[in-house]
C-alpha cells in the first residue's frame, strides 16, 4: 500500500490535486518532499535549493518553518498537511491512537475562507483515526483569569 503524504496529496492524481493545479505549487511539492524525506527528482532538488539553500534532510523534519509572504500558499499547504494527519495513513500513531488536528485561529476576514475549504474536506473519505463529528467554529468557553488579574 502506498503511503500517502502531503506532497503525494498535492500532486497530480493525488487526494487533493484539484486544489494545486499548475506549476506554482512545485515549490511547495519540493518542500514537502524534503521535510518528509521523500525521494526527489533533480528538478525538485534544484527548486529545493533555491528556498532553502541547503541539502534536504535525511530523516523527516520534526518541524518545518516557512517564510513566505502574502499570497504564498501556507493555508493551503497547512490544511494539506492537515487533512493527511487527519486521515491517519502515517506512522506518527501507533496502532489505536488518535491524532488530533489543532487548527489556530485566523483573522475573521479569513475565516470564512478556511471554513469554505473545510465544508469541501468534509466530502473526502473517513478513516476510522478520523472524528465523526464536526469541529466547533469557536471554543465553547472562555480560559480561566489568573487569580488577581484585572485584564
Amino acid at each position: 500500500m502506498k503511503v500517502l503524504t502531503p506532497a503525494s496529496a498535492i500532486s497530480p492524481g493525488g487526494l487533493l490535486a484539484d486544489y494545486f493545479v499548475g506549476s506554482s505549487w512545485d515549490r511547495w511539492r519540493a518542500l514537502l518532499k524534503a521535510a518528509y524525506a521523500e525521494p526527489m527528482s533533480p528538478r525538485e532538488l534544484e527548486l529545493f535549493h533555491e528556498v532553502a539553500e541547503r541539502e534536504p534532510p535525511m530523516a523527516p523534519v520534526q518541524e518545518l518553518w516557512a517564510i513566505a509572504g502574502r499570497g504564498g500558499g501556507k493555508d493551503a499547504i497547512a490544511s494539506a498537511i492537515a487533512t493527511v494527519a487527519a486521515l491517519g495513513h502515517n506512522d506518527f500513531l501507533r496502532p489505536g491512537e488518535v491524532g488530533t488536528i489543532f487548527c489556530l485561529r485566523l483573522p475573521r476576514d479569513r475565516q470564512a475562507l478556511c471554513r469554505s475549504s473545510s465544508r469541501r474536506s468534509r466530502a473526502l473519505p473517513r478513516s476510522s483515526a478520523t472524528s465523526k463529528r464536526p469541529l466547533s467554529p469557536r471554543p465553547k468557553c472562555r480560559p480561566k483569569r489568573p487569580a488577581g488579574s484585572t485584564s
